[in-house]
């Protein structure tokens, strides 16, 4: 969680976080707020999945915490590909699926180590700098929807399939 507070304080604009979890919020809560953030700084509760994307669509950025594990490189998280629909720059993990390497080359967001303080604050740069784009939601929806389109998943598939065969 310290990794929030290095992205409150390194961002040029304030930043409230908001957090959707289908699970206790207690927990989350509790690593918030050992971490040095105000009560004012973040909410924390459950969503509906039918009311996520309004939330998103409400957002300036995304962050995702999924951990960097030596199979990461097999992950593709949906919900990165739901911020994207939404043209929202995320920070995520290094090594992480092909998204890690989508990210760097299509301005998709930023990858971070969030151990490391000055790795966060790089990606609050390149985030920064992400959103004086003034199309930058427009370019990321695209890009993101170019990655995760239903007919360029049965495209991956088959070739996947089809190798095989």
């Amino acid at each position: 969680y310290r990794a929030l507070k290095v992205i409150a304080d390194s961002m040029e604009r304030p930043v409230f976080f908001l957090v959707l979890t289908p699970g206790q919020t207690s927990e989350i809560e509790s690593g918030i707020q050992k971490a040095g953030l105000g009560r004012e700084q973040y909410s924390v509760f459950y969503s509906a999945f039918g009311d996520i994307p309004s939330y998103l669509s409400a957002a300036d950025f995304a962050v995702s915490f999924h951990k960097s594990k030596p199979k990461a490189f097999a992950y593709s998280p949906i919900k990165h590909g739901e911020y994207w629909a939404c043209g929202l720059p995320v920070i995520i993990p290094e090594n992480v699926g092909d998204e890690s390497r989508w990210i760097l080359q299509e301005g998709l967001g930023c990858t971070v180590d969030f151990l490391r303080e000055d790795s966060v604050k790089q990606a609050c740069f390149e985030i920064n700098s992400i959103l004086s784009n003034p199309l930058h939601r427009d370019d990321i929806r695209a890009n993101g929807l170019s990655k995760r389109s239903k007919s360029r998943m049965v495209e991956v598939y088959n070739e996947i399939v089809g190798s095989h065969l």
